[in-house]
């Protein structure tokens, strides 16, 4: 697959996905530069991270599109927001049969298609 090849000084790091999106960020906040390889799964709805650092003077960063066939070890991942909010509409669903069912709250139809 296409993928990123990042070399940041002496560290060569392949990254790719084949169904999604695979990033390459560099930000500076206050006197912070950031540089971060990430990506969204759509495989498996995760957010991973592969690769993160505090960039300093001097530092060497190289950026090349390969073809990869192994791809570095993820270092974080979280469920994509689409999961998120399907997870949570269905807990909301959940708790509003139970607190039905118990009388706490009336039966309302209005909202039938959430």
């Amino acid at each position: 697959m296409k993928g990123f090849e990042l070399e940041y000084n002496d560290q060569k790091i392949s990254v790719g996905i084949n169904n999604g999106v695979t990033c390459v960020f560099i930000s500076k906040a206050e006197d912070a530069i950031r540089l971060s390889l990430s990506g969204l799964d759509n495989d498996i709805n995760q957010h991973v991270t592969w690769f993160e650092s505090q960039l300093k003077a001097n530092d060497k960063v190289k950026i090349k599109v390969v073809e990869i066939s192994q791809v570095a070890e993820v270092i974080k991942s979280s469920p994509s927001e689409n999961k998120s909010i399907k997870n949570k509409l269905a807990e909301y669903r959940g708790l509003k049969r139970y607190l039905e069912k118990e009388g706490l709250i009336e039966k309302d139809t209005s909202d039938a298609g959430i």
